[in-house]
């Protein structure tokens, strides 16, 4: 005979309105969740998805759309949100939308027939006409990475412009002003706003930043990696690259390797995101480090705060601060 709510209740000790209250994904104890969850393996219970959904008008689905799921920086920060989720009950669909436009309205489209109840994204523009639908039913968006002037979406950024500026003046500051800075392309929120934290840091120098220093690129590795190698047989002067997202970083690694050259002998190299790898090439890298876990967290809580009612009206943004921690990529040239 299968195992009901009651029988929870009586493994537990627990009330049926606590035991309620946790499958309909309603804050509890931690102790009392846990007690749950063993008792729904002990008791070998299963939840009724149907029956729940009929009755409460919610999928406690969640959809999350990534750029790709080889970017490691936000699958990390996909695996903290799914295990904050997860204990409220959420259950998580990941898409990707190969940072192109068409692709993420239709994976909007397609999480919005499946009915999620709230959604996580990566968008790949900044025009804001992808969140229409979800707007006009209500669901919740909270935005990573960029961040697109509307009223109903929360998004949540790190401060681009101030720390961009800060490790180009690291750059600069050892010497080096032929620096190449691989950004992604125009008109994305965060590429835009990272170039204008490196324009800034050489106006404070009294330099100027030539643009043919400058690489707009599609992120994608393949991509970065045949660019940079480009530049650097065209431009034998650049002393540095400046690889200002995670893309860029790999890619620039690829190009240099392409080329036999050496970091920081031959050019140095200021990366972005401290991932596992880092702590595998050597030299260590320079690099700016985002706060994954504080970012995965908090876009965690908003989506959540969001689905509880706790957190309502306009959207939101909030900015975290990255920083930069020092390797053995940069060469002194003073």
């Amino acid at each position: 005979m299968a195992a009901t709510m009651k029988d929870l209740a009586i493994e537990t000790g627990l009330s049926l309105r606590v035991i309620s209250k946790y499958f309909n994904g309603k804050p509890l104890r931690a102790a009392n969740r846990e007690k749950i969850e063993k008792a729904i393996i002990k008791c070998g219970y299963e939840i009724n998805e149907t029956a729940r959904s009929l009755k409460t008008q919610k999928s406690y689905m969640v959809g999350v759309i990534l750029p790709r799921l080889k970017n490691t920086y936000f699958t990390m920060i996909t695996e903290i949100v799914q295990a904050k989720l997860s204990e409220a009950g959420y259950g998580t669909v990941v898409m990707c939308n190969s940072n192109d436009r068409a692709k993420q309205d239709g994976s909007i489209q397609f999480l919005l027939s499946k009915r999620v109840d709230a959604m996580l994204i990566v968008p790949a523009d900044t025009s804001g006409r992808s969140f229409e639908n979800a707007k006009k039913r209500n669901i919740p968006v909270v935005l990573l990475d960029k961040y697109i002037p509307d009223d109903y979406c929360d998004a949540i950024v790190i401060n681009n412009r101030e720390i961009c500026r800060a490790a180009m003046k690291k750059l600069l500051g050892y010497g080096h002003t032929k620096i190449a800075v691989i950004v992604g392309n125009e008109g994305m929120y965060t590429a835009d706003d990272r170039l204008a934290g490196c324009k800034a840091a050489f106006g404070d120098a009294g330099l100027p930043l030539s643009d043919d220093l400058i690489t707009r690129t599609e992120l994608r590795i393949p991509i970065v990696a045949e660019k940079v190698t480009e530049l650097l047989k065209a431009r034998k002067d650049i002393t540095a690259i400046f690889a200002s997202n995670y893309e860029s970083m790999l890619g620039s690694i690829i190009a240099l390797n392409r080329l036999n050259l050496s970091v920081p002998d031959d050019i140095s190299l200021f990366g972005f995101d401290n991932l596992e790898f880092v702590d595998i090439v050597r030299p260590r890298l320079h690099i700016v480090a985002q706060p994954v876990q504080k970012i995965g967290e908090a876009a965690a809580d908003i989506l959540l705060k969001r689905l509880r009612g706790e957190m309502t009206g306009e959207g939101k943004m909030q900015v975290f601060d990255a920083e930069i921690m020092d390797g053995a990529s940069i060469k002194d040239l003073r």
